[in-house]
């Protein structure tokens, strides 16, 4: 169920996708230039074995892929995974990020610029979020400053984040009322 699916190099495609137990999957297939599907999948991880909704997957750079989708708690969660160009995938992600510890349905993610990326998401109460993340093109940690903008209801927020070695912290942050 949710399958999205992306190109990888020659024959190699990688589909995020829902399956057995609500569980969120990766697999690579590949598909010829004539259309034909291979008999068996390349390779297959899991990437969330509690549940995991309508996922999306783009490129970052390189092998390096993000996939973000809702959680079994409804969070928006964003993860990074290698896949080679073989369609071979390392099981353990690259790096993990919680974007909104309580909503996350539908998320689309694109790219903004500079190692940004917007994710547009759904509330529970169908109000419509916007957030950016920063993605190292390694897909990993490091150090890295950007801004993350959510702005729903009205309110725009705006925070200054510095992630060093996997960790996040606000520098600052400030809360605007749209009239």
């Amino acid at each position: 169920l949710d399958p999205d699916i992306i190109y990888i190099s020659g024959d190699v495609y990688a589909i995020v996708y829902r399956g057995s137990g609500n569980d969120l999957f990766l697999a690579t297939v590949t598909i010829a230039t004539n259309g034909q599907i291979g008999n068996s999948v390349v390779d297959t991880t899991v990437i969330d074995s509690n549940q995991g909704y309508e996922p999306v997957i783009v490129n970052i750079a390189g092998d390096i892929y993000a996939i973000a989708y809702r959680n079994a708690a409804t969070s928006g969660i964003i993860t990074t995974y290698e896949i080679l160009t073989d369609g071979q995938i390392t099981d353990v992600p690259v790096d993990a990020l919680e974007f909104d510890a309580a909503d996350g349905y539908e998320p689309s993610l694109v790219y903004v610029t500079d190692g940004m990326y917007a994710i547009a998401y759904r509330g529970s109460q169908n109000d419509g979020y916007l957030t950016t993340v920063g993605i190292a093109q390694t897909g990993g940690s490091g150090t890295s400053v950007f801004s993350v903008q959510s702005i729903a209801n009205g309110i725009t927020t705006i925070a200054s984040v510095e992630i060093t070695g996997g960790i996040a912290s606000v520098v600052s942050w400030v809360v605007q009322r749209n009239y």
